[in-house]
């Protein structure tokens, strides 16, 4: 669901920003890269909300998971 997968994400912190940052990432990860997400726009911005309720930017949004997603309007 999020455009950079979570392997590489995982990895790419780990080089970037060693051991701790890496695992604080995979953490994260692993508690948002679940399904039970949904789409949601409000004023012209997309947005995900995973099931642990966080809101995730259209910027880091697989443009896979928005082709096949019914967006949700927030007015």
């Amino acid at each position: 669901m999020f455009k950079e997968s979570c392997s590489n994400y995982v990895y790419r912190i780990v080089r970037e920003e060693g051991l701790i940052k890496g695992l604080n990432a995979l953490k994260y990860r692993y508690h948002n890269c679940r399904p039970n997400y949904y789409i949601l726009e409000d004023k012209g911005k997309v947005f995900l909300i995973t099931a642990k309720m966080d809101l995730i930017d259209e910027s880091s949004i697989n443009k896979k998971v928005l082709l096949r997603s019914d967006i949700k309007n927030c007015h």
